[in-house]
């Protein structure tokens, strides 16, 4: 097993531009990392979840916080969910293997636009999609998979979308309600009838439009929430419902209804109200609403690689002067848990979601789509209140007109879609890697990719997301 030489702090940036401190490592007496013994308590979750010798059962089921795991640096197979490696920003010269190119998928490639801001920027791997309200017509994809790895990234590279993946949520929603099975004025009273917690609660009469407009009057997800979750049992449907019990009895941090306030917790109560009406899981409704309409193959969810292969990219965080990345593994928590998978849970390649933006762009423009009529898009896309927030969208006025935009990251990964209905482009990007690296290297390819196709400058990807 290789050793890391040196302690690592890392920083880890969450809603946009946030710092909390999240990893220490720990180390033998020589100085270097070690995975080799079972770690139990609060370092668990991490360390522990693709030790060899490490079971849930040593890990327990109530730690939440992976800031005391130990960071391993390995060779071959992952002795834990933690691997540094050294960045070397030569990486993008060889792939080890086969490549797809953009020309291979017949769009126009971005890789020449997006290959020196990777290495300005020192991220992974850079990837972005343009679409015109009739398809996609633009890719490119640079960079590794997994730092320190040749392993390169293709356009049919699969990136998680943090909450980015909230509008596919309320996409969900809106074809429910175009069919009759749910309202955009439901209350959760009326989701939850046979729950005594629904009736009771302050927020009974919060509807399925106040939850995905951020005006429910939850508060944003803590520690403690956190760790009601990570306790949670069974499958994710059925935790779903043990989730929808303790978010009613949290304290509103506003009156229902009154005011924008960004809630994760809101977003997955959303969520169940649309289980429980389809009688479907939320990945169920996922699939059947969006992913197949649109055909989009790559669509799933959470990290987007197999537990400790290559064969997909991995997220990473970085410090400034190292990129760490972590090996997805069964209970790789850095990422959000399934629990609140409607809050920002789903992956696709940057082409599908390419395809997923021209969809909401097409629809922008009042036109009929493949998911959504005209008057729905309208609805989904409209300004509530004067927040600046729609169902599921962040909304502004900028020099190339109206526009719609989110940005999205699960802790490792950074994403941010700019759908733009009066120049008829949007714009997807994605990176491996959070922190201010990652977006500053989507923001620039943001405004380098609409430079190109419009010659103006557009605002930068300091949306609503997390």
């Amino acid at each position: 097993m290789n050793t890391l030489q040196r302690s690592t702090q890392i920083t880890l940036f969450v809603c946009l531009v946030l710092v909390v401190p999240l990893l220490a490592s720990t180390q033998k007496s020589d100085g270097s990392a070690s995975c080799e013994t079972p770690v139990t308590g609060a370092a668990c979750r991490t360390s522990c979840s693709a030790t060899e010798n490490a079971s849930k059962a040593a890990c327990g089921t109530s730690c939440i916080n992976p800031a005391e795991a130990p960071v391993c640096g390995v060779s071959g197979k992952s002795c834990g969910t933690l691997v540094a490696v050294d960045f070397d920003p030569a990486l993008n010269a060889d792939t080890g293997g086969s490549r797809v190119s953009p020309k291979d998928l017949e769009f126009q490639t971005l890789d020449e636009l997006l290959e020196p801001l990777r290495a300005k920027y020192r991220v992974p791997a850079l990837a972005v999609a343009a679409a015109r309200s009739n398809g996609v017509f633009a890719v490119g994809a640079v960079g590794v998979r997994v730092a320190g790895a040749n392993a390169r990234v293709t356009p049919t590279d699969r990136f998680h979308l943090g909450s980015c993946g909230k509008s596919i949520t309320a996409s969900v929603a809106a074809r429910m309600v175009e069919r009759g099975q749910i309202e955009w004025d439901t209350t959760i009273r009326d989701a939850f009838p046979n729950l005594p917690e629904a009736a009771a609660s302050v927020y009974a009469s919060v509807t399925l439009r106040q939850l995905l407009a951020h005006r429910s009057g939850f508060p944003p997800r803590d520690d403690a929430v956190m760790k009601h979750i990570w306790a949670l049992e069974g499958d994710s449907h059925t935790q779903r419902g043990g989730f929808v019990r303790m978010a009613l009895q949290l304290s509103p941090v506003a009156e229902p209804g009154s005011t924008f306030l960004y809630s994760d917790i809101g977003y997955t109560v959303a969520g169940v109200m649309l289980e429980q009406a389809a009688k479907k899981s939320w990945e169920e409704l996922v699939e059947e609403h969006v992913a197949i309409p649109l055909t989009l193959t790559s669509l799933g969810f959470g990290e987007p690689a197999s537990p400790g292969a290559m064969d997909q990219p991995w997220g990473h965080v970085a410090d400034g002067t190292r990129t760490v990345p972590f090996s997805p593994g069964p209970y790789a928590e850095i990422d959000n848990p399934a629990v609140i998978g409607p809050a920002g849970l789903v992956h696709l390649s940057i082409v599908d979601w390419g395809t997923y933006a021209g969809e909401h762009l097409k629809g922008a423009r009042g036109q009929q789509g493949v998911m959504l009529s005209p008057d729905t898009y309208r609805v989904l896309h409209r300004n509530v209140e004067d927040q600046n927030y729609a169902l599921g969208w962040g909304v502004s006025q900028e020099e190339l007109g109206s526009t719609l935009t989110h940005t999205g990251s699960c802790g490792e990964w950074f994403s941010v879609i700019k759908i733009l209905p009066d120049v008829d482009l949007a714009i997807v990007v994605a990176t491996n890697v959070s922190g201010g690296n990652g977006v500053a290297a989507c923001n620039d390819a943001l405004q380098a990719a609409v430079a190109q196709f419009n010659g103006k400058q557009v605002g930068s990807a300091a949306g609503p997301g997390r």
